[in-house]
């Protein structure tokens, strides 16, 4: 019995999963190589790109996630799971203001994938700003 996964280092699924690997390792020095392999091989695949933004936001580089958010963004048709992704990084860069506005773009697009953003930074309920504009939203949702 042959795997229907074909082991290569340039294969993009082979290096999602060793960098979701080295994430749950805590290694993520190694994660960030290995999601940006599978990114460079596949820039148009939203999990890839997920994967890279959520292993260097734990890893603290919210500058660079902020960075690839963007990337994300324009390689993926703008999908509206990364205005999420962008809002968490400007909380963690201490721009609230912004990160509200992203927030609210967000939720107007995509009201359900709101479990990205409190998955990434669960703090973010603790501003009284972000529960009101969520609360908000489920409103109008129903």
């Amino acid at each position: 019995l042959e795997s229907a996964l074909k082991i290569h280092r340039n294969n993009p699924e082979y290096n999602l999963l060793m960098g979701e690997c080295r994430f749950q390792l805590n290694e993520m020095k190694d994660a960030i190589h290995y999601f940006f392999t599978a990114v460079n091989a596949r820039p148009k695949n939203i999990s890839g790109w997920e994967a890279l933004i959520r292993c260097l936001y734990k890893a603290e580089f919210y500058e660079e996630a902020r960075e690839q958010v963007l990337q994300a963004f324009a390689f993926t048709s703008e999908k509206p799971v990364f205005l999420y992704y962008l809002s968490a990084c400007l909380f963690a860069l201490g721009k609230p203001k912004e990160a509200l506005l992203y927030l609210e773009k967000a939720l107007i697009k995509a009201p359900r994938q709101l479990r990205k953003l409190i998955e990434v930074n669960p703090s973010v309920l603790q501003y009284i700003q972000v529960v009101d504009l969520i609360a908000r939203y489920k409103k109008k949702g129903k």
